[in-house]
């Protein structure tokens, strides 16, 4: 969806796609109804455990999210006496999910805790995928072992790669993050 704003947004609602994930969605089982309160507890958290613990891989890794779409059966067929593999049920969607609704959220409280701690540095550079331009967002900062480390902060959509949309597209996100340009 190229950036058009609110009437982009207003289109996309109307679309049947949007329409079928919207349900499918409604239908979904929350994140607590993954956990259950029965004996059976210790075995859907290692399940989840698993889940989460090759989602991280994908990341750290740099894999397609793609990927998550095979590994359910190949786990299965890797380990057949494990009850933990036969109950893996992770692909792309659930793998999405808890990438942007649990791994991400808790990765940029990290960096931002880590920014506010210290001195930080910016890096960005605006970048295009087609019609959507993006400006990712660095932070430079002091890492746990004393090093400088580079992380990943945010990537705001931009209507266009000029110095003055820029400095109020990161102004807007360090806002966003309760972050200081006086820092």
């Amino acid at each position: 969806m190229k950036w058009d704003g609110k009437k982009a947004v207003i289109d996309h609602i109307k679309t049947e796609k949007h329409k079928a994930n919207a349900a499918t969605a409604a239908g979904s089982n929350k994140v607590s109804a993954w956990v259950s309160t029965t004996s059976n507890a210790s075995h859907k958290a290692k399940v989840i455990n698993a889940e989460v613990l090759f989602t991280g891989w994908i990341v750290s890794n740099n894999c397609s999210l793609l990927s998550a779409d095979s590994t359910s059966g190949l786990f299965k067929r890797m380990f057949p006496d494990s009850q933990i593999a036969a109950d893996y049920s992770c692909a792309r969607t659930k793998t999405t999910h808890m990438l942007n609704s649990a791994i991400a959220p808790e990765a940029v409280k990290q960096v931002v805790a880590a920014a506010k701690s210290g001195y930080f540095g910016l890096a960005t550079d605006a970048g295009s995928d087609e019609n959507d331009k993006y400006l990712p967002i660095l932070i430079r900062h002091e890492g746990p072992n004393g090093l400088i480390i580079t992380s990943f902060l945010d990537m705001p959509a931009i209507e266009k790669s000029d110095a003055a949309t820029m400095f109020n597209v990161i102004d807007a996100s360090l806002k966003e993050h309760s972050l200081s340009w006086d820092k």
